[in-house]
């Protein structure tokens, strides 16, 4: 487990959230990637996809894996153009695509409500070779810069 994972889970022992490292049998960074390997609810994956707004800056985007973001949607709640972060300026930031984790990305975070229909979500955790299962409210809990609004969209 690398240092941001590590550092997550006493985040998560701190604070007394129940959770589980899923090991993923190796790099995943889609979310097929993830069913193809393990064992887990489909509905319960949540993606987090960073961003950046020419006002905003840096944000996140948390959505289940198999809805997507809605440009639109996110565009009219921010008021300011955006575009997803390159896998190169992800880097800059200490993160890689896939591994995305909603409790420790940086910036603001924009979570659909829907995610908060399921108890217990799956997400990215900060590596790529493991998975994290917690209540979908630690991200509340977690975190002081949450809005929930909804941006995603089931269309292809």
């Amino acid at each position: 487990m690398n240092e941001k994972l590590t550092s997550l889970i006493n985040r998560l022992v701190a604070q007394k959230i129940p959770h589980r490292v899923v090991d993923l049998g190796g790099e995943a960074v889609r979310t097929r990637d993830v069913l193809d390997r393990v064992d887990v609810d489909a509905d319960a994956i949540v993606k987090t996809i960073m961003f950046k707004g020419k006002k905003s800056g840096v944000f996140s985007v948390s959505v289940f894996g198999t809805d997507r973001v809605s440009y639109p949607k996110l565009r009219a709640v921010l008021n300011d153009k955006i575009s997803t972060l390159r896998p190169q300026e992800m880097r800059e930031l200490g993160w890689e695509p896939g591994e995305c984790c909603p409790l420790s990305v940086p910036g603001p975070l924009f979570i659909d409500p829907t995610v908060f229909e399921k108890e217990i979500i799956n997400t990215g955790s900060g590596d790529l070779r493991y998975g994290l299962e917690f209540p979908s409210k630690a991200i509340t809990q977690m975190r002081g810069d949450v809005t929930v609004v909804d941006v995603h969209s089931k269309e292809p």
